[in-house]
C-alpha cells in the first residue's frame, strides 16, 4: 500500500520541492535559497518559543502556506520583503512579551507604549539573544534582494532564466478553468435560446445579448479570480480562520495559535469594539450581595472605627514567606506580624488585567477585575466608582494614596485616584514641600522603600483619623537591582547573578523596609489603633523562563508551577486585637476577595456597592478567576488548579490537584471555567457599561443595568405547557412528538428540558439520570452527541438535539420556548442566539436555581432547584428584581408559599398534567 500510494506522492513532494529551491538559487543566488530554508525553520522556533503545544504542526503548517503566498503574489519582492521584515519584528516583539505575560500582544495596548521608557531594564532582562534569531531570515531575504538588485544593475544576469520566465507569464494563456465554465453555461443557455425563437416572442435577439454581457461579466470575474489565486486562497484561509463560520474548536485552537489570523482577528476586535469575540464574552456571573450572609462571624467588627493601612508590596510572592535560604530567614518581619495577632491567607492570588500593578490596585479597592483590553486606568477614567475609598469616606476617614514613582502620571494614577475617591495623591519625585517625595536614594525603579517610607510618615502622621491610607512599594520590582549595602542575603554560587539570587535579596530588602515602616508606627503611636493589611500586587518570577524556572524548582523541591507562581500573600494584622484572631486561612482567595473581606472585619452593616468577591473568613470554600498570565478562564478553588489552554479549547486544558500534584479530570473542572469567565466578563461589562453609574447616580436597579431591552419588556403567558401535555406519556420525553402533540392541543408556550452533551452540545433531555427511562440505553451518565444519536427513543418516539430545536422553532413561529438547561443556562441562550438570532424572541430562560440567575435574558427563576431558605429566596428576589419563578405545586402550598406573595409573577408547577399555571 506504501509502495503504491504514499511513497510516489513523498516522491513528487520531494521533486517539487528539490525544482522550487534550484529556481530560487538560479534566479535570486544562495543567500534566496538559505532564507528559504530559514524562514519555516524560524516558524519552528517562533511557536516553540510562544509555547504553542496544540495542534503545534498544523499551526506551523497554515503559518507557512500564508506566508509562501505572501512571497509569491507579488512580482516586485521588495514588497513582500519588507511586510515580512514588519511581521518578523512583530514576532520578535510577541516573544519577548509572551516570555513574561505568557500571551501575544494585542493591539489594544498600544495605549501602554507610553510606558516604554520605564521598563527598560526588565525587558534587558526579559530577553534572550536567541530571540535575534527571529530577525535573521528576514536579513537574509533583504540581503538577496540587495545582491540580485546590484547584480542586475551590472547588467550580469541578460540572460538570466528569469527573464524568459517573466516574458512567458507575461503571454495570455487561456486558463482552462475559466474556459470550461464559460463553455457550460453557453452550452446550458443555447438551448433556452432556440426555443424562444421557436416561440416567436420577438425577444432573441435582446435576450442573447443580455447572456452574452452576463457571460463577459462572469468570465471577467473568473479571470480575474484566476490571476488572484494566491491573495484569493490567503485571503479564504484567514477568513476560515479569523470567523470560524463551523464554530470548530480545531479552527478555534488554531485561530488563537496562529500568528497572522490571531493579529488580523485582534485588529478587526479592536475596530469593531470586541464584537467579534468568541472566547466566552457572553457567560457572565450572577451579582449578588452575599456579604449580608457572610458577614456573620466571630471577628465581625474586629476593627471597627480603626485607621486603614494597605501596603501593595511590589512583586512579593507568597513562596518566601517563613522560608529560609541557606540558613537565612528571608522575611523575617513579615514573619514576625504573621505570629501576632494576624490572619495570613497562604493560598490568596493575584487578579490583575494588562495593567499589572494598577490592576491590582483596583481590584483589590473595588472587587472587580480590571480590564484585559488595556490598562484599566486609562480605559475607564470617567468611570464611577464605589469602592473602598468611598465607603470608608462615608463613614468619616480621611483617604490617601502614597506612591514614589517619579512620574505622577504612570497607569494613569494622578487620574484615576480622583475617580476612586481618595482625598489626596501623596506622589511623584517632585519635592516633599509639593506634597511629593525627594529623590535622596535611588535604587531600581526609582526611591528606596526605606526613604519612601521615612517620608510619608510626616503626611500620615497630619491625617485625620480615623484614615485610609494605601501605599505602594516600588524598590521590588523586576529585574530587582539592589545597591550592595542591601544585599543582606548570601547567595549560594549557583543563583550569583541571576534573576532569582537578585530577587530573594530584594525580597529580603522590602521585609527590612516594612520592618521599619512598622516601628514607625509605633513611634508615632499609629499602630496600635490601625489594622494593617500587606499584600503582594502580582508575580515577581515567571516560569516561562527556564532558567528561573530551574531555580525556583530546585528551592521549593517541587515543580514551579502557577499553583506557586501566582500565588501573593495576605495579611491582616490587628494590634491588640479585643479577641483571638491568629490564624492562616487556607482557602482559596484573590484581590477580589479584599473588599468584602476587609468589611467585615471593620465591622460595616452593608456593602453598598457592586462587588464580585467574598468575605474570605466566613466562607467555606473559596474561587479565584484569572486571565492574566494564566489564558482567561483559568481557576484556582482551593486544592484544584485548572489552566486554561492558550488555544482557547476548554478540553485542551489542564488541571491538577495542587497538594497532591495528582492530575484531576478535565471534565470536573467545566463549572469552574464557565464561573471563571462569567466573574471575568460581568468585571469587563460593569466597566465598558459604566454599571456603578447607572445604579447609584441613574438609580437604576441592579437587574435594569445588566439587562437587555428584551429582558426588561417580558410578557409572561397566564399558563406554560410541558412538551407532550396533555399526553402524559408523552410529558418528560421531549421528544419531537411531545413538541408536535402539545403544539396540535392549541399550546403556543411550550416548556423543554435540556442537559449537554460530554462535548458540551446542547440535546432535549430532562436529565442525563433519566436516559434509561427514555432510550434504550443501559447508561445513565453524559455521553458524546455522536453516541447520542445513536441511540434509539422507547416506544418509537424522535430525539432532538439543539439543532432539531431551532429548525422546528422556525417552522412554527408563533410558539414560545421556555427552556431549562441543567446548568450554564446562559451559555444555553448565547448559542441559541449565536445560532439563531432571528428566533431569539421565542425563547426565553427557565434558570435552575438562583445560582444561575444572572437576568440578562428573559427569564423565569425556577426555586424549586438550589435548597435555598424561603427567606433567601424572597431576598434574591428582591435584590435582583426577579420578573418571574416557578415553583411546583407541593412548595407552593407548603415550605415556598410565602413567595406566592412576592413582588414578581409566580407559576405553580403541576407535575401530573404538565402545566404551569400563573398564580399572580
Amino acid at each position: 500500500m506504501f509502495e503504491q500510494t504514499i511513497k510516489p506522492m513523498l516522491n513528487k513532494i520531494l521533486n517539487t520541492l528539490t525544482g522550487k529551491c534550484a529556481d530560487i538559487r538560479i534566479e535570486y543566488g544562495i543567500l534566496a535559497l538559505a532564507a528559504s530554508i530559514a524562514v519555516p525553520l524560524k516558524l519552528l522556533f517562533f511557536y516553540r518559543l510562544i509555547g504553542v503545544t496544540s495542534n503545534f504542526f498544523f499551526v506551523w503548517l497554515i503559518t507557512c502556506i500564508l506566508t509562501y503566498i505572501l512571497f509569491t503574489s507579488f512580482k516586485n519582492k521588495w514588497i513582500p520583503a519588507v511586510m515580512f521584515l514588519l511581521l518578523s519584528i512583530l514576532m520578535f516583539c510577541d516573544v519577548t512579551y509572551s516570555s513574561f505575560f505568557n500571551r501575544y500582544l494585542s493591539v489594544n495596548m498600544l495605549g501602554a507604549a507610553g510606558f516604554l521608557g520605564d521598563i527598560i531594564e526588565s525587558i534587558k532582562e526579559v530577553l534572550k539573544p536567541w530571540f535575534f534569531l527571529i530577525l535573521a531570515d528576514a536579513v537574509l531575504v533583504l540581503a538577496a534582494l540587495t545582491v540580485r538588485q546590484s547584480k542586475l544593475r551590472k547588467g550580469k544576469d541578460e540572460t538570466e532564466p528569469s527573464e524568459i520566465t517573466e516574458s512567458a507569464e507575461t503571454e495570455e494563456v487561456p486558463d482552462p478553468w475559466i474556459e470550461e465554465l464559460t463553455q457550460t453555461e453557453t452550452a446550458e443557455e443555447e438551448p433556452e435560446a432556440e426555443e424562444e425563437t421557436e416561440a416567436g416572442t420577438g425577444l432573441t435577439g435582446s435576450n442573447r445579448t443580455a447572456r452574452k454581457a452576463r457571460r463577459k461579466r462572469k468570465k471577467k470575474f473568473l479571470e480575474w479570480v484566476s490571476d488572484h489565486k494566491k491573495p484569493v486562497t490567503a485571503l479564504l484561509i484567514i477568513s476560515l480562520l479569523v470567523f470560524n463560520f463551523s464554530g470548530s474548536f480545531m479552527i478555534t485552537s488554531l485561530s488563537n495559535q496562529e500568528i497572522y489570523s490571531y493579529h488580523i482577528k485582534d485588529i478587526l476586535m479592536k475596530l469593531t469594539g470586541n464584537k467579534m469575540d468568541r472566547t466566552g464574552s457572553e457567560f457572565m456571573y450572577s451579582i449578588t450581595d452575599s456579604y449580608e450572609t457572610e458577614k456573620n462571624g466571630p471577628l465581625f467588627g474586629v476593627a471597627k472605627g480603626r485607621n486603614l493601612i494597605v501596603i501593595q508590596i511590589e512583586s512579593m510572592q507568597n513562596f518566601v514567606i517563613n522560608k529560609t535560604y541557606n540558613g537565612q530567614e528571608i522575611t523575617p518581619n513579615l514573619n514576625q506580624i504573621i505570629k501576632g495577632d494576624t490572619v495570613y491567607f497562604d493560598h490568596y492570588y493575584q487578579q490583575v488585567g494588562s495593567g499589572n500593578t494598577s490592576d491590582a490596585e483596583f481590584a483589590t479597592n473595588n472587587s472587580i477585575y480590571g480590564s484585559l483590553s488595556s490598562y484599566t486606568y486609562k480605559l475607564f477614567e470617567n468611570n464611577y466608582f464605589r469602592g473602598l475609598p468611598i465607603l470608608l469616606k462615608e463613614q468619616g476617614y480621611e483617604t490617601a494614596v502614597f506612591h514614589a514613582h517619579e512620574n505622577r502620571s504612570f497607569w494613569n494614577r494622578e487620574k484615576a485616584y480622583q475617580s476612586l475617591g481618595f482625598d489626596t495623591f501623596y506622589g511623584g519625585i517632585g519635592g516633599t514641600d509639593k506634597d511629593q517625595y525627594d529623590m535622596t536614594e535611588w535604587m531600581g525603579w526609582g526611591l528606596t522603600d526605606t526613604e519612601f517610607f521615612q517620608q510619608s510618615m510626616p503626611y500620615l502622621k497630619e491625617m485625620t483619623q480615623p484614615f485610609y491610607s494605601f501605599i505602594i512599594t516600588l524598590s521590588h520590582h523586576h529585574p530587582y537591582l539592589m545597591l550592595d549595602k542591601y544585599r543582606f542575603i548570601d547567595l549560594l554560587p549557583e543563583d550569583e547573578g541571576t534573576i532569582f539570587g537578585n530577587y530573594l535579596n530584594s525580597a529580603a530588602y522590602t521585609d527590612y523596609a516594612i520592618g521599619q515602616l512598622i516601628q514607625q508606627l509605633k513611634d508615632e503611636g499609629i499602630y496600635d489603633n490601625s489594622i494593617i493589611a500587606l499584600y503582594g500586587d502580582h508575580l515577581g518570577l515567571t516560569k516561562t523562563d527556564e532558567e528561573i524556572k530551574e531555580s525556583v524548582s530546585n528551592f521549593l523541591g517541587k515543580e514551579y508551577d502557577y499553583d506557586t507562581m501566582m500565588n501573593i500573600p495576605l495579611i491582616i494584622t490587628v494590634p491588640g486585637a479585643d479577641r483571638a484572631v491568629n490564624q492562616t486561612v487556607g482557602i482559596s482567595g484573590g484581590q477580589l476577595d479584599f473588599l468584602p473581606t476587609i468589611a467585615y472585619l471593620m465591622g460595616f452593616e452593608s456593602l453598598d456597592t457592586v462587588y464580585l468577591g467574598h468575605n474570605l473568613l466566613t466562607i467555606d470554600t473559596g474561587f479565584v478567576a484569572e486571565q492574566t498570565y494564566m489564558i482567561k478562564g483559568s481557576f484556582f478553588q482551593d486544592d484544584i488548579v485548572y489552566e486554561m489552554s492558550r488555544d482557547g479549547v476548554f478540553e485542551n486544558g489542564r488541571a491538577w490537584n495542587q497538594r497532591t500534584g495528582e492530575k484531576v479530570p478535565i471534565r470536573d473542572c467545566y463549572e469552574g471555567y464557565m464561573k471563571s469567565m462569567g466573574i471575568i466578563n460581568t468585571s469587563e461589562y460593569i466597566l465598558k457599561n459604566d454599571v456603578l453609574r447607572k445604579i447609584y447616580e441613574e438609580n437604576q436597579d441592579t437587574v435594569s443595568a445588566f439587562s437587555n431591552t428584551a429582558a426588561a419588556a417580558m410578557q409572561f403567558p397566564n399558563e406554560i405547557a410541558a412538551a407532550g401535555a396533555p399526553d402524559k406519556n408523552l410529558i418528560g420525553t421531549n421528544s419531537l412528538e411531545a413538541l408536535n402533540a402539545t403544539y396540535a392541543a392549541g399550546y403556543r408556550n411550550i416548556e423543554i428540558n435540556v442537559c449537554w452533551t460530554e462535548d458540551k452540545e446542547a440535546i432535549l433531555l430532562s436529565s442525563w439520570k433519566e436516559l434509561r427511562k427514555y432510550f434504550d440505553t443501559y447508561q445513565s451518565q453524559e455521553i458524546t452527541l455522536e453516541a447520542f444519536h445513536n441511540l434509539n427513543m422507547k416506544n418509537d418516539l424522535t430525539s432532538m438535539d439543539f439543532l432539531d430545536l431551532i429548525a422546528w422553532i422556525k417552522a412554527h413561529p408563533d410558539v414560545k420556548i421556555y427552556a431549562q438547561a441543567e446548568r450554564s443556562q446562559d451559555y444555553f441562550m448565547k448559542c441559541m442566539e449565536s445560532y439563531a438570532g432571528s428566533i431569539m424572541d421565542q425563547f426565553v430562560a427557565v434558570v435552575p436555581g438562583m445560582v444561575e440567575y444572572s437576568g440578562l435574558y428573559p427569564s423565569i427563576l425556577n426555586v424549586d432547584i438550589g435548597g435555598n431558605s424561603v427567606d433567601q429566596l424572597l431576598e434574591f428576589i428582591e435584590l435582583n428584581n426577579v420578573a418571574a419563578v416557578s415553583l411546583s405545586k407541593e412548595a407552593a402550598s407548603g415550605a415556598y408559599k410565602k413567595i406566592l406573595d412576592a413582588d414578581c409573577v409566580s407559576y405553580v408547577r403541576d407535575g401530573e398534567s404538565g402545566l404551569l399555571t400563573k398564580r399572580n
